[in-house]
C-alpha cells in the first residue's frame, strides 16, 4: 500500500514560523544547535552590553547572552507566535525588552545606542542584505559590533533550507545563501568595519547530543562574521 507524501509548500518566513512556533524549541535543528555552541565558545567581552537581537523569534538566545554578562536584551521579530514565547522565557530577566516589529518596514524607530546587534540564521530569508545591515548601524552607537551567524554557504548549495514539516505538508521558508565576501561587502556598504569571521565545524561532543550534526563531522555548518563601527568607545 502506497503511502501519502506530505506535499511541500513554498511560505513566507511570517507564515512558516506562526506555524513553527509552538514547537520551534522542541525541534531537532542541527543549526540552531550550532548557534548555540557559537553563542558560549565564541571569542569576546560582552560584560555590560546592551544587546538588539533582530530576528530573535522565541528568544532562546538571549539566557545564553546573558550567561556572557550582557547587561540588557532588546528582541525585535515579526512573528508574535515566536514573541508570545519569548516573553515568556524573558520574564526570569530583569532588563528584557521584546518588539513586534516588521523587519522590512522601519523595525528601528526608536531603538538607539546599542553596543552589539546580533543576528541570527536571518540574513538567509533576505535575498539582498544590504538594507537590513543598514538598518542595523542606525540603531548601533560607535565602536558598536555586529555580530552575524548564518548557514555555511556549502550547506545551502548541499540542500539545506528553513523548513518546517506539519504532518500534511512540509513548508518552505525563503532561503537565499550570502558568502562571507557578500556580507563583508554590504557591512561596509552600511558603515560597517568587517572584521574577523569563523566558519564553525561541530564538536565530537556536539555530534553526540545532536545526532542530526553527525552528517557534517570536519564540516563547516555555520558561518560567523563580525563588524564594528569605526571611532568609538569600545569595540567587542
Amino acid at each position: 500500500m502506497s503511502q501519502d507524501v506530505p506535499s511541500v509548500r513554498r511560505v513566507t518566513s511570517r507564515e512558516g514560523y506562526a506555524r513553527w512556533a509552538s514547537f520551534y524549541d522542541e525541534f531537532e535543528n542541527p543549526m540552531t544547535a550550532m548557534v548555540s555552541h557559537v553563542l558560549a565558545a565564541s571569542s569576546g567581552d560582552f560584560d555590560g552590553a546592551r544587546v538588539l537581537e533582530i530576528g530573535c523569534g522565541t528568544g532562546r538566545n538571549m539566557e545564553r547572552l546573558f550567561n556572557r554578562g550582557i547587561r540588557s536584551y532588546t528582541g525585535v521579530d515579526d512573528s508574535p507566535e515566536m514573541l508570545a514565547i519569548a516573553h515568556a522565557r524573558g520574564a526570569k530577566f530583569g532588563s528584557v525588552q521584546l518588539e513586534e516589529r516588521d523587519l522590512c518596514r522601519d523595525w528601528w524607530e526608536g531603538l538607539e545606542g546599542y553596543d552589539l546587534v546580533l543576528v541570527s540564521l536571518v540574513l538567509e530569508h533576505f535575498e539582498h542584505v544590504s538594507t537590513v545591515l543598514s538598518d542595523t548601524a542606525r540603531v548601533a552607537r560607535l565602536g558598536a559590533s555586529l555580530w552575524i551567524l548564518e548557514l555555511y554557504p556549502e550547506r545551502f548549495h548541499a540542500g539545506a533550507r528553513a523548513h518546517v514539516s506539519t504532518g500534511d505538508e512540509t513548508l518552505v521558508l525563503p532561503s537565499h545563501t550570502h558568502d562571507a565576501e557578500e556580507l563583508c561587502a554590504a557591512m561596509q556598504m552600511a558603515g560597517w568595519s568587517p572584521g574577523r569571521t569563523n566558519s564553525w565545524c561541530p564538536t565530537e561532543a556536539q555530534v553526540q547530543e545532536h545526532r542530526k550534526l553527525a552528517r557534517y563531522r570536519d564540516r563547516p555548518v555555520l558561518l560567523e562574521v563580525w563588524g564594528h563601527l569605526a571611532n568609538g568607545l569600545r569595540e567587542i
